[in-house]
């Protein structure tokens, strides 16, 4: 992208030890772009996915999360 923007990606796969056919998928797609030159400001954009191959009784399967946020580094 630039020296003053981010992209990240993260996935993990989470099976039941005893039954492979039950697991959690969480994922993570994200953006960071700095607002200041000495970087310790930013502006962040990320979407979470948690997916439950059997969710409880009444639950659903997947769970999204859209976040934006200005992050402050120190």
């Amino acid at each position: 992208m630039s020296d003053r923007a981010r992209l990240w990606e993260s996935a993990e796969w989470l099976p039941q030890v005893d039954k492979f056919n039950n697991y959690y998928v969480n994922s993570e797609l994200g953006i960071e772009a700095d607002l200041s030159k000495t970087k310790k400001l930013a502006l962040r954009s990320y979407v979470t996915d948690s997916f439950n191959n059997e969710p409880a009784a009444g639950k659903k399967r997947n769970d999204l999360t859209w976040v934006t946020a200005i992050a402050y580094k120190f």
